[in-house]
Formats: structure tokens, sequence, C-alpha cells
């Protein structure tokens, strides 16, 4: 009963995405890799948006066989903001490097998770980790409206 239980810790302990945080003089670089479980057993939740800032209309969503999701929604204006959802599996890797020279970086947390926030001349970027999915939010909005939209990401299992 007790290497039982002592098993479950550890497995618990035990780390679902690595994440390694490179920075160089102009640019960081995230890479997420797993190796964890198989790709085909993950299961990349269904999403809605409980926040789309006002005027702005969805103008792709696109499924890929890899296991993400990309979705942009933009406005008459020209600003946008896109969600990519990124699963990671056995030896499975995802990169995204931001330029952050003289920008604005900063950690905190988004629907309870670790997240990476990045604003550089406009742009906006808020990167975080849900069991074995990546999530990247991108866009021209303010920080604090692109943090609302993923703060109110609403995420349904099948």
């Amino acid at each position: 009963m007790t290497f039982g239980g002592l098993m479950t810790v550890d497995a618990y302990r035990a780390k679902v995405i690595e994440l390694v945080i490179e920075v160089f003089h102009e640019l960081t670089q995230y890479r997420f890799s797993s190796h964890a479980s198989d790709a085909d057993d993950i299961i990349l939740p269904e999403i809605t948006f409980g926040y789309i800032p006002e005027g702005m209309q969805e103008t792709k969503n696109e499924l890929m066989p890899t296991g993400r999701c990309h979705i942009i929604y933009e406005n008459d204006a020209g600003y946008f903001f896109e969600l990519i959802q990124q699963t990671l599996g056995k030896e499975d890797q995802y990169e995204k490097i931001l330029d952050t020279e003289n920008s604005n970086d900063s950690i905190g947390f988004i629907q309870g998770c670790e997240a990476y926030f990045n604003n550089k001349d406009g742009d906006s970027s808020i990167i975080w980790i849900d069991g074995n999915v990546i999530y990247n939010v991108y866009g021209n909005l303010e920080m604090d409206e692109l943090k609302t939209v993923a703060e109110k990401l609403e995420k349904f299992l099948e």
C-alpha cells in the first residue's frame, strides 16, 4: 500500500510538458517538449470565446491533423488576435520565438496556469500550458484586452 502511494506521488510530480526558455540579446525562444504520452491519446479541447472584443469577426478556424488549432479574429480597423492550441505528445516539440529586445515581459497566471506575457511595439503575446496543450494568444490588442480573451476561454472535452 505504501509503495503504491509513493508511486502515485512520483507520477503526479512528473512533468507533462517541459519548457525551456532561452534568452538571447534580441530574442527569446520558448521550446516546449513532451515525453509523457502518445499524441494520439491527447484530446484537443473544443473552445469557445467567452469574450471577443467588439467588432471582431472570425476569419480563420483551422484544425490540423497534427493536433493544432489556429483561430483568428479581426476587425475593419486592422486589429486582430489569434489563438493557437497545440497538443504535445511523446517526443513532440513546439517552439515560439519572440522579439523581446526592449519589450515588457512578465510571468503571471491564466486560468490557474503559469503564463508568459510579452508586449512590444503594440503586439502582445501570452503563452501558457494546460495539461498536454499549449495555448498561445497573440495580437495587436492592448495586453489587458488580450488577457481578458485568454481568461475567458472556455474549454470542453468531447
